[in-house]
């Protein structure tokens, strides 16, 4: 769905929800000209091993979120050519994106991001990792190049 950050896809979640934004925009400029566009916006799609590890990462809520990828298809296909915007496959998803729009971001954060977190700390599947610097540790300085003095 990628309305918001999604745990261990960072990049792919915020590359998504760009795609989202841009295809929206895109329907919008081509309205007139009587093109459509159609953003699919799915949840798990079991595509690859890592996908599929992604999932289980996610814990239940991957595993209940995820479609059949052939479901998917044909329903978006279907969806392009009735000129739907926008396909969000599943009841599921669908009550979660609407959720969502309702939460602030950090809101859900603490559910797609953090407790997914803990969980895999807990499995050993990712290790800590601290971004804050600690109490007074000096931080290291990057030498600066010495002015040039110019006419």
């Amino acid at each position: 769905m990628n309305y918001y950050q999604i745990f261990n896809k960072a990049t792919y979640a915020a590359s998504k929800r760009f795609l989202l934004d841009f295809s929206l925009a895109l329907l919008k400029e081509m309205r007139e000209g009587g093109a459509t566009v159609t953003v699919l916006c799915p949840t798990g799609m079991p595509t690859t091993p890592e996908c599929i590890d992604g999932i289980e990462v996610q814990g239940l809520m991957g595993q209940l979120t995820t479609q059949n990828i052939g479901t998917v298809a044909a329903k978006t296909l279907d969806a392009a050519l009735r000129g739907r915007a926008l396909v969000i496959p599943g009841l599921l998803n669908q009550l979660l994106q609407t959720a969502g729009s309702l939460v602030p971001p950090t809101g859900l954060a603490n559910v797609t991001m953090i407790q997914p977190i803990k969980k895999a700390r807990g499995k050993g599947l990712i290790k800590e990792v601290s971004l804050v610097a600690k109490k007074n540790q000096p931080r290291p300085r990057t030498p600066r190049p010495p002015l040039q003095q110019g006419g």
